[in-house]
């Protein structure tokens, strides 16, 4: 089966995911970015070339984004891309590192799946519409999916998990990829996070437990020593699931752009 086309979203969303596939595979010998299914991302700050870098591959591809970019520096980041005819945003920028795994197997021994749930990890052999499925609930929660060979650990290394209940139905997600070069300076870390959970299944833990299991496996498999998420300030629910699970807030932001002829005004979605 060819998963080159498996994606999910609106068209523009799309679009923009095979836009930002195809441009990666002309620069992805640069170290300073990095690409996780969605969006190309720069690495740290980049002086007074950050926000025209951004812009131009905003206008290329439709958005793009920075990680590991000083907070005390966001507001005129944000400023100077609007200033440039791009939409800004910005999320805290949550890291782990070894008491992220640590916390998180302990975690794991104390707080079991549900009985009634089993946990897949999406692969080349999950049926199409386990992987739609699942991309459906992650949309359905307000949190954008990636591309199906990325979900299914064919891309970038790394894990989808999905808990399904006794139907085959998913019910909560989470996932977690290296996404940087093996020269970058943040060469250990997975970006981790694409939290959802179904409403009437929230407040069973689910999100930690899958959250708690995407770090160990990274951890243990694919020998990631640090893990990024991004998470509004406000967002208390979020950051209490991060924070259960040893990734709290880095002093950095996760900021992104995205070119108004493309979205117009649509709202933001990391």
């Amino acid at each position: 089966m060819n998963f080159d086309d498996e994606y999910f979203g609106t068209e523009a969303q799309n679009a923009l995911m095979r836009r930002g596939r195809d441009l990666y595979q002309l620069v992805r010998a640069d170290p300073r970015l990095a690409f996780h299914g969605r969006s190309i991302i720069l690495l740290g700050d980049r002086g007074a070339e950050t926000a025209p870098l951004m812009a131009r591959i905003a206008r290329l591809c439709g958005a793009s984004a920075i990680h590991f970019y000083p907070s005390e520096k966001t507001e005129a980041l944000e400023a100077e891309l609007t200033g440039l005819g791009q939409n800004a945003a910005h999320w805290e920028l949550c890291t782990g590192g070894r008491q992220a795994y640590e916390t998180c197997k302990a975690l794991l021994a104390d707080v079991p799946l549900p009985g009634d749930l089993r946990l897949e990890r999406l692969s080349a052999d999950s049926p199409a519409a386990l992987v739609r499925a699942t991309a459906d609930l992650s949309m359905d929660c307000g949190v954008m999916p990636m591309p199906g060979r990325q979900m299914r650990g064919l891309a970038n290394p790394g894990l989808c998990l999905v808990a399904v209940d006794a139907s085959g139905a998913p019910v909560a997600t989470g996932s977690s990829y290296r996404y940087t070069h093996p020269d970058s300076d943040y060469r250990d870390y997975a970006f981790w996070g694409v939290l959802a959970t179904r409403p009437d299944r929230r407040g069973q833990k689910l999100a930690m437990i899958i959250g708690a299991n995407a770090i160990v496996r990274m951890w243990e498999e694919f020998g990631m020593r640090g893990f990024t998420t991004g998470v509004k300030a406000d967002n208390a629910a979020s950051m209490a699931v991060c924070a259960r699970q040893g990734v709290r807030p880095s002093g950095q932001n996760f900021i992104a752009c995205t070119n108004p002829e493309h979205f117009g005004d649509a709202p933001i979605t990391r």
